[in-house]
C-alpha cells in the first residue's frame, strides 16, 4: 500500500472516502463545471474506485 504525504492529491472519476467527520459541502465556481468541496477529518480514508479516463482527439 502506498503512503502519501501532506499536500498530495489523488485523481479519479469516482473516489470512495470515509471519515468520522465530514464538512458541509461548499460550492466552487470554476468555468461551467459545478464543483463541490468537502473536508474529511478524524481518521479519514480514501481510495480511487474508477480511474480518470482521458481521451485525446485527433
Amino acid at each position: 500500500m502506498d503512503c502519501y504525504e501532506e499536500g498530495d492529491t489523488i485523481n479519479g472519476d469516482r473516489i470512495y472516502a470515509e471519515a468520522r467527520s465530514i464538512s458541509k459541502p461548499k460550492n466552487l465556481k470554476k468555468g461551467d463545471a459545478r464543483l463541490k468541496q468537502v473536508i474529511l477529518s478524524e481518521n479519514a480514508f480514501a481510495r480511487i474506485e474508477k480511474k480518470l479516463r482521458v481521451t485525446v482527439g485527433d
